[in-house]
């Protein structure tokens, strides 16, 4: 736990003694300046810093009487003033809060060690040009600004002490681009306090490293000499261009009665520079009658000759502001005037009435301790001191409430001038510890905890424009979803004493907030966040295209958001595919243009260009992508021309370029051809030159042979050709013959060798021609080993034994003319049947094809009959042709999904010998198709939805299959086909559906057979049908020509339809209406009759009322009475319309007797 019970005790022992007027006279009275002992830097070793024990204090020093809150007095009954010269911030307020823009979570109570787990946290931050430092009472974390961990250590191991420290401040100097951490030490055995002071040495980021620190512990207990047992509490830090100030409240851990607050003055050019540091001393400062406990120096932003603190009272009631200046009197030079001291004036003000605040409730827990009504914060720039403090606010009825006060004052002429003064509060929760900072531009941005009973404890944040006469709304930036209690010795929920918020020096009008919020019931979290109200900017990123090695330009615009506008001078850095290709500088159009060069690594396709626009004083970065399409790139393929004797080695050499740059290419493989035929390949090397080996064959062209090079392309680059000439050049040659035997029938190679005669070597490429017995029996060209072999079919005309083979070769360009003569025996053989595997769906069409070949020679054999089964079943037969391959269309019946056997066969005959031969059928599921018919109908009718299914081979149709069917999406059941392939699904049209036309959508799922397919149709929803008759009683006349007003309802809707009747009063129309529990009422328009209402149980597709309507409302007011009566009466014996309710042309007697019989009745309602 946070030392706050010792502070509690402390505090209690000075409250005695200041009230009782008796002071220690072991200490200086005076207020000073005293100077103080000159201090060295020291040098951490981190030992005796692996305890931390130190939660609890009160059980190192338990004999001192306690006080809560350790005020000095009870304030008392608070009697809230009157109407007050200063503006009542609420939640909800129309101005938007500032800004949020990067968050992360910091560290939480667990996350650090067992037994430095503080409550509360005392957060606290420093913001540099790239560093956000946070503290916490036993922790300081070091981040870059995107929330990345750049360090993360324990301050009892950074100050390698064993004692407890506690109460971090920490701040980062813009004079001098120093980080600055301020701790308070103390150590429980020998009772001392101890002021540390850490900062970075010169050009150093802050790390873990005490090596980049100059570290300082001052003794507290040191009194213009006199040494006392000291406790020290509640530091501030403040600063100028040339000195830090540290305010703390001290007094004696024994009997002693020193009660004071305490003003510290350091040198920056001592402590900077790792010098021994001398101080200067303020105590026992007072004003408006009462000590000055707790005095918030304030941390200057711009150049003053005086720095400014302020002091406001925490002990009762009061409406003083205190303004304490430094001068520095004398001097020309700051090391003249440090040597020559301070002057320090005081400046009472009056504003409006405060008093401490009452404890912040929360749901289901303890309340909150909120402390008191010292200042929490303070910030000065531009002549304009900015203040916090918490405070009390009655909102009447018994609802108070913990408010935050924000003062802005200018202190720079004479008297302290109060510009703006507001309370930040709600009637529903409480706000409190507030920390904020003001930016350059005026404007000022604090976080603060807020609480309710129906809210758990949260960060909350606000700001107060320059100029503004009222301030923004607040917003969240860190929500709890529980409440929190973890009770110090004395009963008090400890939130704690402060949250933080500091500058951002890179653009002074970004402010970042650090503080806290419930992570569990008893383990608190921090929570990082950066506000400003800069405007916002969009990065908009055009989309690119180019080619393997092409340079391109990559753009991107960036446009001001809030006012309206290209943003220029902005850095932009681009991103391909997440690697960077640089920055560049928006230009006066807000175009920034990024050089780029496509890598091969890249590859081709689509690759995301990402621009991230950094933040700049003025305006908010921002992010945009879109897209780069990369292709290939062509190349240019060369080759280098090269001549050789036949059967020489040569070299073949090819160079391979890209054209978007003319870059040479390695490890592509190049193709040699001639004539199409591929001699070889081979990869170019690092100068993009591939050389292949190749013989010059005898088969090539005497002189010029164009030798085709290839780049077939690959991933990155377009294919390419080019050529090269080899220059060729002869000699006799050698034909040997070889006998051969073979079967009648039967082919056989005839074979020759050619070679060379100057060196014996074969000749390849070249044509030897062959005849049988004189008979020309075609050519064939030598291999590789100079032999040529044709393949000759003996014929039956051929006769039996010997037979002259002569083989010739006829010279060219190349080579003379040779042949030579062998024997041929002839003989007889077989055939041999094979059939080829084949498939489709059920239903198609496929041929089943075989080829007749003699084994012998693997020749075709035309015009013979080759018969074909499939799984048994004659598939008909076929004639080869000069194939000898043998064709039947076959149409695939419905058999199980499969393989099915094919046999074909030929029979034989005398010269060639029968054979067959076997193959498969793959039967594959057939595909569908569903064809759904429209159809109309009236709402509530029942309909018949009927789809036809066939297989889509055929067109055949398909029975007993299910189909299922949607009307507008709704699923309304299934039906199977019947023999013709039609499927029906009675359907009963809603009444709620609308009227028009719906899709029926049908669906075949498919089988083991078939394959799915679904079609669509149309629903046409028609009105409901009104049908009947209008009976008029006591009528002479038919009823047809006359017009009845038919009322209509249902469901709280209702039409009236005037319907002319037809011969006997029928009618028939239609109504918008549909649904259950509905009434139609009928009357004859400017009729005698009442009105008639019946029921109807579904109004839905055609609806049949009968109505029987009652004469004798003669004036038409729905009831039959006297007024009907009289009227006949008056008119009756004469022949006129009024009262003739019969029709017959006069009123009499019948008229009288309609109105008397019905007399008394009345219409039914519409």
């Amino acid at each position: 736990m946070k030392p706050r019970t010792l502070r509690a005790a402390a505090m209690a022992v000075a409250v005695l003694v200041v009230c009782s007027g008796v002071y220690a006279q072991n200490y200086p009275q005076n207020p000073g300046p005293h100077r103080g002992e000159v201090t060295y830097p020291y040098f951490p070793d981190g030992k005796g810093a692996s305890g931390h024990t130190f939660q609890r204090l009160p059980k190192f020093f338990t004999n001192y009487p306690t006080n809560p809150k350790g005020e000095e007095a009870d304030p008392g009954q608070i009697v809230q003033e009157g109407p007050m010269p200063i503006d009542l911030g609420v939640d909800g307020a129309s101005i938007a809060a500032p800004r949020q823009f990067r968050t992360w979570e910091g560290i939480r109570r667990f996350d650090q060690a067992s037994g430095s787990q503080y409550i509360p946290p005392d957060p606290h931050v420093a913001v540099g040009p790239t560093r956000v430092m946070t503290a916490v009472n036993d922790h300081i974390n070091i981040y870059d600004k995107d929330g990345n961990a750049i360090a993360d250590f324990d301050s009892n191991t950074f100050f390698g002490l064993g004692d407890l420290v506690f109460d971090p401040k920490v701040a980062y100097d813009p004079w001098r681009g120093r980080y600055i951490v301020l701790f308070l030490r103390t150590n429980a055995s020998t009772s001392f306090t101890r002021l540390l002071i850490a900062v970075t040495r010169a050009g150093e980021l802050p790390t873990a490293n005490t090596g980049d620190w100059w570290i300082y512990n001052f003794d507290m207990g040191n009194w213009g000499g006199n040494s006392l047992n000291t406790w020290a509490d509640y530091p501030q830090l403040g600063f100028d261009d040339n000195a830090i100030y540290v305010t703390t409240r001290c007094f004696a851990t024994a009997s002693g009665g020193l009660d004071t607050g305490r003003f510290t003055i350091l040198n920056k050019d001592q402590i900077y520079n790792g010098l021994g540091a001398g101080r200067y001393d303020y105590w026992n400062m007072s004003s408006n009658g009462s000590f000055d406990y707790y005095i918030m120096p304030t941390m200057m932003w711009s150049v003053a000759a005086t720095h400014y603190s302020y002091i406001t009272k925490h002990n009762a009631a009061t409406n003083s502001l205190t303004t304490r200046r430094i001068t520095w009197p004398t001097g020309a030079t700051w090391a003249d005037q440090w040597a020559n001291g301070p002057n320090l004036a005081a400046e009472v003000d009056t504003i409006a009435s405060y008093t401490n605040p009452p404890n912040a409730p929360q749901p289901g827990l303890q309340a909150l301790d909120t402390i008191d009504t010292r200042l929490l914060s303070g910030t000065h720039s531009n002549n304009i001191s900015y203040l916090t403090f918490n405070e009390r606010f009655d909102y009447g009825g018994g609802n108070i409430q913990s408010v935050v006060r924000l003062l802005i004052v200018n202190p720079s002429s004479g008297n302290t001038a109060v510009n703006h003064d507001t309370r930040l509060g709600a009637s529903t929760a409480s706000y409190f510890y507030p920390g904020g900072a003001n930016t350059t531009d005026g404007d000022f941005i604090l976080s603060f905890a807020y609480s309710g009973t129906g809210t758990n404890v949260q960060m909350r944040r606000v700001g107060v424009r320059s100029g503004a006469a009222a301030n923004d709304g607040s917003a969240t930036v860190r929500s709890s979803t529980v409440n929190y209690q973890v009770l110090d010795t004395f009963g008090r929920n400890r939130w704690g004493d402060y949250f933080g918020a500091a500058r951002d020096p890179f653009d002074n009008r970004t402010v970042w907030l650090f503080g806290q919020y419930a992570v569990s019931q008893t383990n608190w979290g921090t929570f990082v966040a950066e506000t400003n109200y800069k405007d916002r900017t969009t990065t908009t990123v055009d989309a690119k295209a180019g080619v393997i090695g092409q340079t391109i330009s990559l753009t991107c615009t960036v446009n001001n958001i809030d006012t309206p506008g290209a943003a220029s001078g902005m850095t932009v850095e681009f991103f391909v595919n997440n690697v960077s290709a640089g920055t560049a500088t928006t230009n006066a159009s807000g175009i920034a243009t990024r050089s780029y060069t496509i890598p091969e690594s890249l590859g081709v396709g689509s690759r995301t260009i990402r621009c991230e626009t950094a933040n700049s004083t003025s305006l908010n970065g921002s992010t945009g992508t879109n897209t780069l399409t990369v292709s290939k790139s062509n190349t240019s393929l060369t080759g280098a021309n090269v001549a050789g004797s036949f059967g020489q080695d040569v070299n073949l050499v090819a160079t391979l370029r890209r054209t978007s740059d003319n870059d040479l290419l390695s490890g592509k493989t190049i193709r040699f051809l001639r004539s199409g035929v591929l001699l070889g390949t081979a990869v170019t090397n690092a100068s993009g030159v591939a050389t292949w080996v190749q013989e010059v064959l005898d088969t090539w062209t005497v002189g010029a042979n164009t030798i085709t090079l290839e780049f077939q392309g690959d991933a990155l680059y377009n294919a390419d050709t080019g050529s090269l000439t080899l220059t060729a050049n002869k000699a006799n040659t050698s034909v040997t013959a070889n006998n051969v035997a073979g079967q009648y029938g039967q082919t056989v190679n005839l074979t020759a060798t050619l070679r060379r005669t100057t060196d014996n070597a074969t000749l390849a490429g070249r044509t030897i021609n062959f005849t049988v017995a004189g008979a020309n029996a075609g050519s064939a060209v030598t291999n590789g080993s100079g032999v040529a072999t044709r393949t000759y079919t003996i014929p039956e005309s051929l006769p039996l034994g010997a037979n002259t083979i002569n083989a010739a070769f006829a010279g060219d360009t190349h080579y003379n003319a040779s042949n030579a003569n062998s024997t041929l025996t002839a003989q007889q053989a077989p055939t041999s049947t094979s059939p080829d595997n084949t498939g489709g769906q059920i239903g198609s069409t496929v041929p089943l094809t075989a080829t007749l070949l003699r084994t012998t020679d693997n020749a075709p054999l035309a015009g013979r009959t080759v018969s074909f089964t499939v799984n048994g079943a004659n598939a008909g037969s076929g004639v080869t042709d000069g194939t000898g391959e043998a064709t039947v269309s076959y149409v695939i019946p419905e058999l199980a999904v499969g393989n099915y056997p094919i046999v074909a066969s030929f029979a034989g005959e005398a010269k060639h010998a029968a054979s067959n031969g076997n193959a498969n059928l793959r039967v594959l599921a057939a595909d569908t198709t569903v064809t759904v018919s429209n159809v109309n109908g009236r709402r509530g009718a029942t309909v018949n939805l009927t789809a036809t299914l066939r297989n889509a081979n055929n067109t055949a149709v398909l029975s007993g299959k299910t189909l299922t069917f949607f009307v507008g999406g709704v699923n309304v059941g299934n039906a199977v086909t019947n023999a013709s392939g039609v499927a029906t699904r009675s359907y009963v049209i809603p009444t709620g559906l609308a009227l028009g036309a719906h899709t029926i959508n049908v669906q075949f799922a498919g089988d083991a057979m078939y394959n799915p397919s679904n079609g669509n149709g149309t629903l046409n929803v028609l009105r409901v049908r009104l049908v009947g008759t209008v009976d008029c009683q006591d009528y002479s006349l038919n009823e047809a020509g006359l017009t009845a007003v038919l009322t209509v309802r249902q469901g709280g809707g209702s039409q009236v339809i005037n319907v002319v009747l037809g011969a006997n009063g029928t009618y028939s129309t239609e109504t918008d209406l549909a649904g259950a529990n509905a009434t139609i009422s009928a009357v004859i328009q400017s009729g005698t009759w009442l009105r008639q209402r019946q029921n109807v149980a579904n109004l839905a597709s055609t609806v049949t009322t009968n109505f029987s309507l009652i004469n004798g409302d003669v004036n038409g007011n729905g009831i039959i009475d006297d007024a009907d009566l009289a009227t006949v009466l008056a008119n009756f014996g004469l022949a006129v319309a009024i009262g003739d309710v019969n029709g017959d042309g006069v009123v009499d007697d019948s008229d009288l007797a309609v109105v008397l019989t019905n007399f008394g009745l009345v219409s039914d309602p519409s």
